[in-house]
């Protein structure tokens, strides 16, 4: 199960949703009209953007050394860091955007000590590459999910044996046999998804701006917000000789330093000149397409997603600045970082820290047995700071839903008689099955929408699609078709005498993972959301088919759907970075493997020395998606659910379904509304009234997954969530210049020092005790 499901990009997006709607600019990407203004450029040959941008694309190192092995290093903290915050509630981040950032400042660091040259716009791309498929092993392998819901099997789910517990060693052969496949299927669909259908990848998007805006390119403002009249213009394209670097030339007296700091980088800005029209196309051509397929790229009505966007702001600077404000960003990471892994290190001693009764103490201790506890957890407020109001406010309604409604009501009538935290009997168990019904209702609506509006908008694209061409080498079709093969006789090798299963078992669940991992690239690519946890959970339904009553296999189904819609998402943001930037697929593709090869130990490192340290699942860490997912694998194979819990699920399930169905309609509203083009002096009264009531329905509306999350999540890890994501909004009204340089530096050194100091904690807790 995927907890970046509202991935970041998403939520800050709903920041600025919910920044308009409350009366303030958010100053991002917005019109003043208060839509997203991304300019649609005249018609222009792909032939004539190739042409310009590719003149130098290969004379440049990509696969480095100091690039892999950078990433690897920040791959490997946040692998940890998320083994620890996914063991504790199923979130992780991919952490894209900040291993690009950090790579890029390392390097400045090391480049103005003489150290060694700065890095280069391809080195950054493999570098984040490399650091992605590390980071994210602990999901793709099952880590903080399917591995201790093997452990908490029963003798009746798994007839004798009961619970299955690997040791390290199988742990590894566990994770290699998951570690590869998910790559080689991202490469066919790079083709399909980013060449020719061109979808937006939104945080792919963000990351190559991000980059490119670090090594020189063009400032936020000129790319995104510029003057109204020049919005439908064709951006400049970057060249190598262009005057200042960004967009014009620079200003008397900073030449020389724009040179002397960026000089190892100036010959990377070669980059795709497709990026500043690509990226600024309109949603569709007008008049082109039905009116249903408005609908279905909705969502990319903000695919500028403003965590990116904020991103840029933060980070950006001009002339004299420049230095200032790097000096500046880095001394809010580290001292945000230290304060996180202090108050971190300091609760692990102190226990009384970890957690504040304070229901207790205005006395209501009952509200404190159902998890209505103020945990001051540096790095959940950071998570909060970056996923914005909308996903948090949801959060916490499914918080108060759960353990202030369904869970009192369901313990009152005696329908969960055991201890309130327990997953089998008490009410904390039974209200996990609603939030599976939630999931399940969203899941299903969504992906439906998401097959008709691709097949409304495919109709009519496919003979320009034909036309276009990507100049770099391709990645051969034996590397791919050969390496897919070779992965999938892997995992066979390993689960068939791992688990005991048949031979067909295996291979059967590679076959669904591909059409699983299909329709998550295609949601991705349109939304920014990887619908892992929908997708895998219908993955158990079809595999309860193929081995009907056998919960073992059920569960490595998952796994293995899980680790392909997972890996291939990932890499294909990865990919759609690098297409925009000019770096060729081969030597990412290279990375990929690498960094998932070495993420396998890692990933399995980090798990073991969690483990060995608390248990797992336990109070510390519950480990809630293990649950969900073995409720599931139990429920489709014969399982019966808990009393009287059916009816609430078909509500629950039914609201959930309806949740996206509004989304789409409201967006398609405001889709039409911004694709009408007129300037506001000229929008009727009417029609400026009803975008206002538009924007405020869609930031009103709630998260159906944000809302299942807060319902299996204890309120202790929901209330810090929301504290930093109001925390954030104050911080924005109150000096938004601040916020907006600073704002995301903040966040990722608190999630970061909390999840580098649980590292320290961990070894200290296996080895003393």
């Amino acid at each position: 199960m995927d907890n970046r499901m509202d991935s970041p990009f998403r939520h800050v997006d709903e920041n600025e949703s919910y920044s308009v709607a409350s009366g303030y600019d958010s100053q991002a990407s917005r019109s003043h009209d208060g839509v997203p203004s991304y300019g649609a450029p005249s018609e222009v040959t792909t032939d004539t953007l190739h042409d310009r941008s590719n003149s130098g694309r290969e004379d440049e190192p990509q696969l480095t050394f100091r690039a892999v092995g950078t990433g690897l290093l920040v791959g490997s903290l946040l692998c940890c860091s998320n083994t620890y915050f996914g063991l504790q509630t199923g979130w992780v981040t991919m952490g894209s955007l900040q291993s690009a950032v950090l790579g890029f400042g390392i390097f400045r660091v090391l480049e103005r000590y003489g150290i060694t040259s700065g890095l280069s716009v391809a080195e950054n791309v493999i570098l984040q590459t490399t650091s992605v498929a590390t980071a994210t092993m602990p999901l793709a392998a099952g880590l903080v999910g399917i591995i201790p819901a093997l452990g908490i099997m029963t003798p009746r789910q798994n007839p004798p044996l009961g619970p299955i517990v690997l040791s390290p060693g199988q742990l590894l052969l566990w994770s290699l046999g998951l570690a590869f496949f998910g790559v080689f299927i991202a490469v066919p669909l790079r083709t399909q998804t980013i060449i020719k259908e061109k979808l937006r990848f939104p945080s792919g998007t963000a990351t190559a701006k991000v980059i490119r805006m670090l090594h020189g390119g063009p400032n936020l403002a000129d790319e995104l917000d510029g003057p109204t009249d020049s919005r439908r213009q064709l951006l400049p394209v970057v060249e190598e000789d262009t005057e200042g670097m960004g967009s014009g030339k620079a200003r008397p007296g900073e030449e020389e330093q724009q040179r002397e700091v960026h000089h190892s980088s100036q010959r990377s800005l070669r980059t795709r000149g497709s990026m500043d029209v690509e990226e600024r196309q309109p949603l569709m051509r007008r008049g082109s397409a039905p009116a249903l397929c408005l609908s279905g790229a909705a969502s990319l009505a903000r695919a500028d997603s403003t965590f990116g966007v904020q991103a840029l702001q933060q980070l950006e600077s001009e002339g004299a600045e420049d230095e200032g404000e790097w000096a500046r960003a880095w001394a809010a990471l580290l001292w945000t970082f230290a304060a996180a892994a202090a108050y971190t290190l300091a609760a692990a001693q102190l226990p009384w820290l970890r957690s504040f009764p304070v229901l207790s103490w205005a006395g209501l201790p009952a509200a404190t047995a159902w998890g209505w506890e103020l945990a001051p957890s540096m790095g959940y407020i950071g998570q909060g700071m970056i996923m914005g109001p909308k996903t948090a406010l949801s959060m916490f309604g499914g918080a108060v839903l759960g353990y202030g409604i369904l869970g009192p009501y369901a313990r009152a009538k005696g329908w969960a008689p055991g201890e309130i935290m327990d997953w089998k009997t008490g009410a904390t168990g039974w209200i996990l099955w609603v939030s599976l019904a939630i999931m399940l209702g969203d899941s299903l609506t969504s992906l439906s929408l998401l097959v008709i509006t691709s097949t409304k908008c495919s109709k009519g694209g496919s003979e320009e699609a034909e036309r276009e061409r990507d100049e770099c080498a391709p990645i051969p079709t034996s590397w791919w078709v050969g390496g897919l093969a070779a992965s999938t006789v892997l995992c066979t090798a390993v689960m068939v005498p791992l688990l005991g299963l048949r031979l067909y078992e295996p291979a059967a669940a590679v076959a669904v993972a591909l059409l699983v991992a299909l329709l998550a690239v295609r949601a991705l690519g349109q939304t920014d959301l990887n619908p892992v946890s929908g997708v895998g959970k219908l993955s158990q339904v079809v595999f309860a088919l193929i081995a009907p009553r056998q919960v073992v296999p059920n569960l490595v189904a998952g796994a293995i759907a899980e680790a392909g819609a997972n890996q291939a998402g990932d890499m294909m943001q990865d990919f759609k970075t690098a297409h925009l930037l000019g770096v060729c697929p081969r030597a990412q593709f290279a990375a990929m493997l690498l960094g998932s090869a070495v993420s396998a130990g890692v990933s399995v490192a980090a798990y073991s020395l969690y483990t060995s340290a608390w248990q797992v699942p336990g109070p510390d860490f519950p480990a809630p998606t293990a649950e969900i997912w073995l409720d599931m694998a139990d429920l489709v194979n014969g399982g019966e659910l808990p009393e009287h819990v059916v009816p609430f699920c078909i509500v629950a399930a039914v609201v959930a379904a309806c949740l996206p169905l509004a989304a789409f309609f409201l967006q398609r509203a405001s889709l039409r509304l911004q694709l009408e083009g007129t300037q506001p002096q000229n929008v009727p009264q009417g029609r400026a009234w009803r975008r206002k009531l538009l924007t405020a329905a869609e930031v009103v509306l709630p998260s159906g997954v944000g809302v299942a999350v807060g319902l299996y999540v204890s309120p202790k890890w929901t209330i810090p969530r929301l504290i930093g994501s109001l925390a954030e909004q104050a911080w924005r009204r109150a000096d938004s210049r601040s916020h907006k340089r600073m704002m995301v530096i903040v966040a990722s050194g608190l999630v970061l020092g909390e999840g580098t100091a649980s590292i320290v904690t961990a070894s200290l807790r296996a080895a003393f005790g």
